[in-house]
């Protein structure tokens, strides 16, 4: 998905043509973890009145006492400060105390409670901008009403919370050649608000409107599909799961399921993670020629990226924490059976994923061989023939 793409446009408005907030917007940042985080410190760092809401205790005192600090992959530290409201104290502002730009950036399964405790908090015409994984858009507007919601597809911006107050980026930053912030409406090509939302958002990354939020939705959630539970069971990074012949067999047949229900499902998908749909499909099917583009491909991509980058469900199922599986491989299932559609792999790695939460197992690289012995049974053939 580069920046060529022409569902992606570089935007510059006449700023005297809207409403007053949308010259100076007071934005809280929902979730101040490793993405909200992130564009919470940007914001603040170029002049934005931010306030965020974390609940993690720990790292929400932290960030009132010191702020946050982002480091970034070429070294270079961002410092920023900012008002840290707590759930209560939020929960009570008056109106005259409202938000008029929300950043949701937490877990997908919280959309429902978050939608509405930020409800009251919205200005006259507010906006919440989802930043999450998945695709939460009609759920939000089905509590908040559409003309409330706007998303923003986050395309290239891979982060970790690595103590209180602390977080760095792991994949480089967007620019003219890949836009890393991709935002829009639900249901409209385009819009003066999200023209407004992506000037404000450039100084976070490079941004852009797109004119089909939704097909970038689902073109982001095969990308999430592919590599977050996968790198989450098995404990292997980004860079050691795109390098390894088996578990990229495995990830592009997770791939493969999720395009076959997207279309299914009647959405368009673009670019996935810098490949057609078309070309996952044939390395799945036995094209030793396309598996070979794509994992050069890959293998370029893992050139620019930091060895120590992992998806966030991999940084979740670490720690203990509950994952977003549900959300991600299991949209793609859900939606499949509905549609007659079969995802065989999502559903095996699902049940993996789950029983290691239930039961505390440790991701490891066993999982990878547990994995492949059920989703690759005939590693001689096709794709596989790559994998030794």
């Amino acid at each position: 998905m580069n920046g060529a793409d022409p569902m992606l446009a570089s935007i510059e408005i006449d700023m005297s043509a809207c409403p007053a907030w949308r010259r100076s917007p007071r934005i809280l940042v929902l979730g101040a973890g490793a993405v909200g985080g992130y564009f919470a410190a940007k914001l603040a760092r170029a002049g934005h009145r931010v306030a965020v809401v974390e609940p993690w205790r720990d790292h929400a005192d932290t960030i009132g006492r010191s702020g946050l600090t982002i480091s970034e992959p070429d070294g270079t530290l961002v410092k920023a400060r900012m008002p840290v409201l707590d759930m209560a104290s939020a929960s009570r502002l008056d109106l005259g105390e409202s938000f008029d730009v929300v950043i949701l950036a937490l877990k997908s399964y919280d959309t429902p409670w978050a939608a509405r405790f930020v409800a009251p908090l919205l200005s006259r015409d507010g906006v919440v901008l989802t930043v999450q994984n998945g695709v939460n858009e009609m759920e939000l507007a089905s509590i908040l009403g559409a003309g409330r919601v706007s998303g923003c597809v986050v395309a290239l911006l891979s982060a970790e919370l690595v103590r209180p107050g602390e977080i760095v980026r792991t994949t480089p930053l967007g620019g003219k050649t890949y836009v890393a912030l991709r935002i829009g409406e639900i249901d409209a090509p385009a819009s003066l608000r999200s023209a407004v939302l992506v000037t404000i958002m450039s100084c976070v990354d490079s941004a852009g409107e797109t004119h089909d939020l939704i097909s970038e939705r689902w073109s982001k959630l095969v990308v999430n599909v592919m590599r977050n539970a996968l790198s989450a069971s098995t404990g292997l990074s980004g860079n050691e799961r795109d390098l390894n012949p088996l578990s990229l067999s495995i990830s592009l047949r997770l791939g493969a399921e999720a395009i076959a229900v997207a279309r299914a499902a009647g959405h368009r998908l673009i670019d996935i993670a810098g490949l057609s749909p078309s070309q996952i499909v044939a390395a799945v099917d036995g094209n030793v020629g396309a598996f070979g583009d794509v994992a050069a491909h890959l293998a370029m991509a893992a050139a620019r990226r930091n060895d120590l980058q992992r998806p966030s469900m991999a940084q979740d199922l670490a720690k203990g924490r509950r994952t977003e599986i549900r959300n991600i491989n299991g949209l793609v299932s859900d939606i499949g059976r509905g549609l007659g559609v079969p995802t065989p792999a999502n559903d095996t790695l699902i049940a993996l994923v789950e029983e290691m939460q239930r039961s505390r197992q440790v991701p490891g690289r066993d999982k990878l061989g547990w994995l492949a012995d059920r989703l690759l049974p005939h590693r001689s053939s096709g794709s596989a023939k790559a994998t030794g």
